[in-house]
């Protein structure tokens, strides 16, 4: 979803159909590695609504769906990009371009 927009029942209806659809097609293709999806995500805005959702929310989570905020994405890959760049510089001590960064 495009930030700002409220997580309503209408997304967490859709995200469930497409990774049931996905699933339901990568069991007919019974050569393919990938059996059934790890993880899908709806990143939404305005927790307040998530909260009239939360038993449903919960429900998805059984299924390997989660809600995010877009604020929590966020946090979550300027995380990993400082940890990636922490092992690079680690790897690389005597490259004083890298130390730079």
């Amino acid at each position: 979803m495009r930030p700002g927009l409220p997580l309503d029942s209408d997304h967490l209806d859709r995200i469930n159909d497409y990774v049931l659809g996905v699933n339901r097609g990568l069991a007919k293709e019974t050569g393919n590695q990938i059996r059934k999806l790890e993880a899908a995500y709806v990143v939404a805005d305005d927790e307040r609504r998530s909260d009239d959702f939360l038993d449903r929310i919960q429900q998805l989570e059984d299924s390997n769906i989660y809600v995010l905020k877009w604020e929590t994405l966020i946090e979550q890959a300027i995380k990993q990009w400082e940890d990636h760049l922490e092992l690079i510089k680690q790897r690389n001590p005597d490259d004083k371009r890298i130390q730079s960064l």
